[in-house]
């Protein structure tokens, strides 16, 4: 039988295109088999057991809360949040991050979750990260589609693409570094209404006042970082941030003690008063304490719906230890009532 030869070329060029293809994605540290699927298992949990009909916590409106897991490699340690468009994307502790779907009931209570998505964070060279490198402590979805993901251990900001690319690195202050400790590093970064990016640390190396943590504003390319500091309550620390649509802050800060356990606040910060040399301190809004559910939460992102109503969502970092959980709690907050 013969074999037509514009055939056999046809398939040749198909093969070469698809392995230039394989070599730009891997090039680009976009690993194909780094994304993928797996199930959730998302368990409502009540804001307090023992009441299970509270809402009420603080300025906010307790609207539902799932207990996440899910037998996708890496689960868990879950430290930086961000919800958009009904979809929660978090980094981890190890490395990597997950997506999945928020489902809502008619009422618009949080009750599952699911298509969950996850992949490694990667070098720039298109390794995964791994070991300290790997700490991931905070992610801020940017309007074009990228992501900007701070780690610790070893401090950095990296920019990555919309579906995790790697795609460049923000260069942080030459005095952070030896300033931060390799554990209590940039775990709340957020973008001002200006444009300019927040940085605040959870620890300090240098004799800060008590409670007092240091922080950076400034342009993303690193050309005109500003020295500020951040005070949080007595006992805790800050763990990571996010912005209103009025363009004030929301701040999560979180306590932990041997014979109180975890605690956390979330403190409303003005805008208006982020600049070089100020003390930012918030205004309390809610407190998280026994008997409502308490957890290590450490990521923390809102979303509003347009008609004057704002959404709030907090997850924790369990640690990937069994006397803890992945927590995703969801809340409502009039703006008119709370925040002026």
């Amino acid at each position: 039988m013969e074999i037509d030869r514009f055939f056999v070329i046809s398939e040749i060029m198909r093969i070469l295109r698809s392995a230039l293809l394989l070599f730009l994605l891997s090039s680009a540290g976009c690993n194909l088999l780094s994304h993928p699927e797996g199930e959730i298992s998302a368990r409502p949990v009540p804001l307090e057991s023992s009441q299970p009909e509270r809402t009420i916590l603080g300025a906010l409106d307790y609207r539902g809360g799932l207990r996440l897991n899910s037998s996708l490699d890496g689960f868990g340690g879950f430290s930086g949040l961000s919800v958009r468009e009904g979809r929660a994307t978090v980094v981890s502790d190890r490395g990597r991050w997950f997506s999945f779907d928020l489902i809502h009931d008619d009422d618009g209570r949080l009750v599952d979750a699911a298509v969950l998505r996850g992949g490694d964070l990667h070098e720039p060279d298109g390794r995964p990260v791994q070991g300290r490198r790997g700490d991931a402590e905070e992610i801020q979805a940017e309007a074009d589609g990228t992501w900007l993901v701070a780690f610790e251990q070893d401090h950095r900001l990296w920019r990555y693409g919309p579906d995790f690319a790697f795609l460049g690195e923000v260069p942080l202050p030459a005095e952070l570094g030896p300033l931060l400790p390799s554990n209590a590093g940039l775990e709340a970064v957020v973008r001002l209404d200006d444009g300019r990016l927040l940085l605040i640390a959870e620890g300090s190396r240098s004799p800060e006042a008590e409670d007092v943590t240091p922080a950076w504003v400034g342009p993303d390319d690193g050309s005109d970082w500003r020295r500020l500091s951040y005070r949080a309550a007595p006992g805790y620390k800050p763990v990571g941030a996010a912005r209103l649509p009025d363009g004030n802050l929301l701040v999560l800060e979180r306590h932990f003690s041997l014979m109180g356990g975890f605690g956390s606040r979330i403190v409303l910060v003005e805008s208006k008063k982020v600049s070089e040399g100020v003390v930012l301190q918030g205004k309390e809004l809610a407190l998280l304490r026994p008997p409502v559910v308490t957890d290590n939460f450490e990521g923390i992102s809102v979303s509003s719906s347009g008609d004057g109503e704002v959404y709030l969502y907090i997850v924790s970092d369990d640690n990937f230890s069994p006397l803890q959980g992945n927590y995703l709690l969801y809340f409502s907050v009039t703006l008119k009532e709370c925040c002026e």
